[in-house]
């Protein structure tokens, strides 16, 4: 590695808050995903039984988690991943508050394409930051906690729902 990458490097060191954050938000995108269809049963009750509107309850993140995964790959390059992660954490946490609050299925569909939206912002702007910002050692191991994050999130998420 040349000096000037080098010293480039260790001027962009993340922060030692960087890596609790990461897994947090990416903790989350999974849990959002698989303990949502424990829920359904309940939101039929409260909201309405609508077969539509409670598949796109489930569909609608899928969906837009999916086709956002490109759309913030390309924004993450011009923002920066920093940027991307925060952006993501912020919108999340509004598309939670909306599906946790909605009077109606249809503004509860809204909430959860929106937070397909964030996930995707995390997880692309958290696995760039991890790429990027951490040499050879720590990208391994931080990744293996990435990937472990992922699975503890997705088999928690019915539990916890």
């Amino acid at each position: 590695m040349s000096n000037t990458l080098a010293l480039s490097r260790a001027l962009d060191a993340p922060s030692r808050w960087a890596m609790p954050v990461i897994v947090l938000s990416v903790f989350v995108t999974p849990l959002a995903i698989t303990g949502t269809a424990v829920t359904i049963p309940r939101v039929a009750v409260e909201l309405g039984s609508d077969p539509a509107q409670l598949q796109w309850i489930v569909n609608g993140f899928n969906v837009s988690f999916a086709l956002f995964t490109l759309v913030w790959g390309v924004i993450s390059d011009r923002i920066g991943y920093k940027a991307t992660v925060i952006a993501g954490n912020v919108l999340g946490i509004a598309a939670g508050a909306l599906s946790a609050f909605a009077p109606t299925l249809f503004l509860l569909d809204v909430g959860r394409v929106l937070a397909g939206i964030a996930g995707a912002a995390v997880f692309t702007g958290a696995s760039a930051l991890l790429s990027n910002a951490y040499g050879e050692s720590a990208r391994t191991r931080n990744f293996a906690i990435f990937g472990m994050t992922i699975g503890l999130g997705s088999a928690l998420g019915p539990t916890l729902s």
